[in-house]
């Protein structure tokens, strides 16, 4: 061999060994996706830009990988966040405050819900005309202690109304909450989107307050009252703020992408395991997203009048907790959902 070839050699292999250095450089230099535990209560509206997040890929595009745990309501999501067992949880703001007052330590980091969303019901065939009617029934809520309990109860006060006037009964959500309606167990009952939807298109029910636009809202809780939210205790927003923004950054993403685009096509993009298991369920999914137009907040920044109005009802409805203990601008960090 000669002494150019020789060179020529050693050129390339040291070429060669250039690339695959810095191919191994820039591989160890990627950065790794963060995981971050979601506890959720799985199924109603409220926490659809999350599994829309994780669907569109937002998530991954800021390094985050979203591992859902699954609970049938949100005060067992909250649970599993102060225990421990999740990083953050699907929580509404009303039931967050009501942890708080308790000592759970959480704060909102991004706002979902603009407006509760819950719906009082009363049976297809029960004519009563307004809440003054329900006096004497017995009102089905997902559990005793949750905010659909006390949305009867803000309810009361707000028409002049005993609390003793309604009997409440904790039916669970889904079917076993059906049941108890069509049943006559209970002649009212409090329940999100999609099921609220499907009742009323099956003739099980019918409206009687509807909090899933800002008009039924004002008028239910004398004001703004916001709804879902995402939250972690203090301690763990404090230590992984870095993640906490980019986690926030996905969903505000799309919060926005949900406001340019059609009922149908958000119901498309949403996971069918999860929303409508059942081909068939597709339209009533996407009349429950067209009569929540008012639902999603635009940003994921909640106001402090909000805020306030979620606590002065709250006491309403729990007089012996004591609320005025709460610095209310400590319960949401609106920075972290900006960027």
């Amino acid at each position: 061999m000669t002494i150019f070839q020789q060179m020529s050699v050693a050129l390339v292999s040291g070429v060669l060994a250039l690339f695959a250095a810095t191919g191994a450089h820039a591989e160890s230099a990627a950065p790794k996706l963060t995981t971050v535990r979601v506890a959720e209560r799985v199924g109603d509206l409220n926490y659809a830009p999350v599994h829309l997040a994780n669907a569109l890929g937002y998530f991954k595009d800021e390094w985050i990988d979203a591992k859902f745990i699954q609970f049938d309501t949100g005060g067992l999501a909250t649970k599993a966040v102060v225990s421990g067992g999740a990083d953050l949880c699907t929580t509404t703001y009303g039931g967050m405050m009501l942890a708080d007052v308790q000592g759970a330590g959480l704060v909102q980091t991004v706002l979902l819900s603009a407006v509760p969303g819950l719906v009082l019901l009363v049976g297809g065939k029960n004519d009563v005309a307004d809440v003054k009617g329900i006096k004497g029934m017995t009102i089905g809520v997902s559990g005793l202690g949750t905010p659909p309990e006390f949305f009867v109860r803000s309810i009361l006060a707000a028409n002049g109304m005993a609390q003793s006037d309604v009997k409440l009964a904790s039916t669970g959500n889904g079917t076993p909450a059906v049941t108890a309606l069509t049943m006559d167990r209970v002649q009212g009952l409090v329940q999100f989107d999609p099921l609220v939807t499907r009742m009323v298109k099956d003739g099980q029910a019918r409206v009687l307050v509807d909090t899933r636009t800002f008009a039924g809202t004002e008028k239910a809780f004398g004001g703004p009252y916001v709804g879902g939210n995402i939250a972690g205790t203090a301690a763990y927003v404090k230590a992984n703020r870095a993640t906490v923004k980019s986690f926030n950054k996905a969903i505000v993403r799309t919060l926005k992408w949900m406001q340019a685009h059609s009922a149908a096509q958000i119901v498309d993009a949403l996971p069918r395991q999860i929303y409508y298991p059942n081909a068939e369920d597709r339209e009533i999914m996407v009349k429950a997203f067209e009569a929540s137009k008012d639902f999603y907040s635009g940003d994921g920044t909640l106001t402090e009048a909000a805020a306030r109005n979620v606590v002065r009802n709250l006491k309403i409805a729990n007089p012996k907790l004591d609320f005025d203990a709460l610095d209310v601008k400590t319960t949401f960090d609106n920075t972290l959902a900006k960027d």
